[in-house]
Parts: C-alpha cells; sequence; structure tokens
C-alpha cells in the first residue's frame, strides 16, 4: 500500500510524490476514519459496517497508510477496491445520508 501526502508541507517521500501525480493513483477510495495503528483502523471500519450495514454490508475493508510527517504513520480505514472519484464520493454521500459524517474521498 502507498502512502498518501496529507497536508504536510515538503514532504520528501518518494511514495507520497507518486501517489498524488495522476500516474500514481491506483483510483480513489472512501476513508472513514483515520487511526495509529492498523487494527484500529481495522476495528473502525467494522464498527462503521455494523452501524450502517446498508451501505458498508457487502464492503471490502482495507488499510491505507498515511505518512504525516511530524505527526507519525496514520491508518486509514478505507473502502475497497479502489475506483472513481465519483464512485468514492458517492459512497461518501450515502453514508452521510445515513448519519456518518467522518467520510472523505482520498486518491489511492
Amino acid at each position: 500500500m502507498k502512502a498518501e501526502k496529507a497536508a504536510v508541507p515538503k514532504a520528501k517521500d518518494d511514495q507520497t510524490a507518486s501517489i498524488n501525480s495522476s500516474n500514481g493513483a491506483l483510483g480513489y477510495v472512501a476513508v472513514l476514519s483515520s487511526q495509529k495503528t492498523r487494527v484500529d483502523a481495522l476495528k473502525a471500519f467494522a464498527d462503521a459496517q455494523q452501524k450502517h450495514p446498508d451501505v458498508l454490508g457487502t464492503k471490502t475493508p482495507d488499510v491505507q497508510e498515511a505518512n504525516l510527517g511530524d505527526k507519525g504513520m496514520w491508518y486509514r480505514a478505507v473502502v475497497g477496491p479502489p475506483g472513481s472519484r465519483e464512485a468514492a464520493a458517492n459512497l461518501c454521500g450515502q453514508l452521510k445520508s445515513a448519519g456518518y459524517n467522518g467520510c472523505w474521498v482520498s486518491a489511492y
């Protein structure tokens, strides 16, 4: 999995640079949560899936690493597999309509 560049200026990570280029992104995902450990990210996905089975019941969990510089490595609970930006935004819209406001779209 690739790290994604967050709002940290002048990150010098080759993976970070490639994910932000149109050639490096594998697609887009809906991000449900950002946690300090991979296990916590998977737990956050499972919790959201239980609370919103109509939207997430058949979705595949994935974890995306995000190097936030001084804040360290964080792990994002994402809905896989990567697809179009529109599909990820649509999923976030469905979750928002269902009462889950923590979703955002990210390049994968």
